[in-house]
């Protein structure tokens, strides 16, 4: 009994840690960076395409004056670029999480069909995903009550 009640704990714990880890995902979106979205999407691989070789520093000083044409605050753009050039990382990741977050977003999120049938019949267990990429392929083992780590 003891070893049972340890293991609905132990689930308890692993699904309060995954609405942990989702609600800090979805609240570290930073109203701030939305900026970055298109500084990335656009305006660099515009660039990039006119001059492959464009340095970060070119990249950077022709964002700034594109921001003074379009009438935008000193302020907002010593910001921004400072933003850019001292907290990529951090960018970085709020661009991902608003793009995985998003409903809209175009990426593939079902279960690969190999691992379907794998799955499919299995008794209850562990499966390791190594190498989960976005992970679409970690619900189903769940769903399938297979205890699933994902790395």
């Amino acid at each position: 009994m003891k070893a049972l009640a340890f293991l609905r704990v132990k689930g308890s714990l692993r699904l309060l840690a995954g609405v942990l880890i989702f609600s800090a995902v979805a609240f570290s979106q930073k109203a701030e960076f939305g900026f970055y979205h298109d500084f990335r999407i656009t305006f660099v691989p515009k660039l990039r395409a006119e001059n492959p070789l464009v340095t970060n520093d070119e990249i950077l000083r022709r964002y700034a004056a594109m921001l003074k044409n379009e009438g935008v605050a000193d302020t907002e753009i010593v910001r921004r670029t400072r933003l850019i050039q001292t907290e990529r990382d951090l960018l970085e990741s709020d661009y991902w999480n608003r793009f995985y977050t998003n409903s809209k977003a175009n990426y593939n999120k079902a279960p690969n069909g190999f691992l379907t049938q794998i799955v499919e019949g299995r008794t209850p267990g562990v499966a390791l995903d190594y190498g989960m990429g976005e992970g679409r392929n970690s619900i189903l083992p769940g769903q399938a009550r297979l205890g699933g780590v994902g790395i």
